[in-house]
């Protein structure tokens, strides 16, 4: 199976090629406000509309549950043979579809490191850790490197370390500017595949 991981842009531009994908399952991520960009029945064989936030960094009441990694994992485990493509999208295609992304990768026999060193990718291991319990994963191990280095630059950024580049005077101000500036990354952002053999 090809797992792709996509951004809300990636689905834009696959639905103006007009294609229809038969043998492809979709797990469309939203949180907040976010609308849904698919609908039901149009260009995937399989379509599963969840809504939850990463979880990362701070709590808040719409991050994901393990209810929502268990219905993940029943539609993952309802499809049927035919089904030889999955696309994972979420807004930025950069925390919560990676992390659902290598958990799924695990639980069919392929490797999830790739996900947790590509540069492009911060997984949320708030999402990976409930998918992979959902899953029925022990012992699933989550790459701290990634966290590390955001903790880090987050937390020089705020007490005005000049190697950050950028200074912030409160955390609203610093998350309102990494979502701008992912935003403008994610209109360049190009779908990734991952193959499990």
């Amino acid at each position: 199976m090809k797992i792709g991981i996509a951004s809300r842009q990636s689905l834009i531009d696959l639905r103006a090629t007009g294609r229809l994908f038969p043998h492809a399952a979709l797990i469309e991520i939203a949180s907040g406000d976010e609308r849904f960009y698919e609908e039901e029945g149009t260009l995937y064989a399989k379509y599963l509309k969840i809504r939850f936030a990463d979880g990362e960094p701070f709590a808040s009441p719409e991050d994901m549950t393990i209810g929502h990694a268990r219905e993940i994992a029943r539609f993952i485990n309802a499809l049927d043979a035919k089904i030889d493509t999955l696309i994972i999208a979420c807004y930025w295609g950069q925390c919560r579809g990676p992390a659902i992304a290598a958990a799924l990768l695990l639980y069919l026999g392929g490797d999830d490191w790739p996900i947790w060193k590509d540069p492009g990718y911060e997984p949320s291991e708030h999402c990976y850790r409930l998918m992979t319990k959902a899953l029925g994963l022990k012992g699933a191990q989550v790459s701290r490197k990634k966290k590390a280095n955001y903790d880090t630059i987050m937390e020089a950024s705020l007490k005005g370390n000049p190697s950050c580049g950028r200074l912030f005077d409160t955390v609203e101000e610093m998350l309102d500017y990494i979502k701008n500036e992912f935003e403008k990354e994610a209109k360049n952002y190009k779908m990734k595949w991952f193959e499990v053999k």
